[in-house]
């Protein structure tokens, strides 16, 4: 089997999680992968997290290769596009260099090398890919979020008029608006968490005018279920309020996550 068959062993067994496969690549005596961060993992920490990846697990697509090849020695450069699994976007590219030595008549790879590469291009493909997810998510949100207003309007309207303001035993109008600005308020810190979420894979995405109308669009419905159900200096507050609260998850949020350890890094070609 040639170095460039090893190579695509050892992905293969990240992409599927398969520890038996990456054994029977890596030498008995495997120095370290030195991944993207700097830190450096020997044989047993590195078949641990291929075996046990991060959920979900990114898919890996090596390409480009250049091979060295002199007597038992054998070093392969290659470019290591690492994808969302889900939506297939390019996460990012990482130059690999294998070292590998011949042993019995087969490679076996004794150091691994990996470097995150700036983001040459993004394939128009790609670009589409994360459009249509980013629109097609967007819209879900939205629309369950028109959906569960529109509904409760409808009912609360119906039954105010019919039980004097009573909904069901202890349960007034005022409970029911109160209860639909905490939701509304809920779907909008998700509806910005999934938008800047979708814009670490296309920076042109969920800019500073999506921000806009969502505040707009859940100020609105926040406002007029104040309004419903108590006055009108009680809505300004819970405006301010469902606007704050959207605000400071989208500038707090993303900067504790850079804080806190990374759990989601791909593992081998991507660290």
């Amino acid at each position: 089997m040639d170095l460039i068959d090893r190579v695509r062993q050892l992905i293969d067994a990240e992409n599927q999680a398969d520890r038996q496969k990456a054994e029977g690549v890596l030498a008995g005596d495997f120095v370290a992968i030195t991944r993207r961060s700097g830190d450096e993992e020997g044989r047993k920490q590195l078949l641990e997290k291929i075996g046990n990846p991060p959920t979900p697990n990114p898919f890996r697509e090596p390409d480009e290769f250049r091979v060295w090849e002199s007597g038992d020695v054998g070093v392969v450069r290659s470019l290591v596009r690492t994808k969302d699994s889900t939506t297939q976007a390019v996460i990012g590219e990482f130059r690999n260099l294998h070292v590998f030595r011949r042993e019995g008549g087969a490679w076996v790879c004794v150091d691994w090398q990996v470097t995150e590469l700036k983001r040459r291009y993004v394939p128009a493909e790609d670009q589409l890919d994360v459009a249509k997810g980013y629109e097609d998510g967007k819209h879900r949100r939205y629309s369950l979020l028109f959906a569960v207003n529109g509904g409760a309007f409808a009912v609360a309207k119906l039954l105010a008029d019919k039980a004097g303001g009573d909904i069901v035993g202890d349960l007034r109008l005022e409970h029911l608006a109160l209860g639909m600005v905490l939701f509304t308020t809920v779907m909008g810190v998700d509806i910005d968490a999934f938008g800047r979420r979708m814009k670490k894979h296309d920076r042109e995405l969920y800019k500073a005018i999506g921000v806009f109308v969502l505040l707009a669009i859940g100020s609105l419905i926040v406002a007029g279920w104040m309004l419903v159900g108590s006055a009108a200096a009680s809505a300004v507050l819970a405006v301010i309020a469902h606007v704050g609260i959207i605000l400071g998850c989208h500038f707090i949020l993303p900067r504790l996550e850079k804080a806190s350890p990374d759990r989601s890094t791909p593992t081998g070609t991507g660290n």
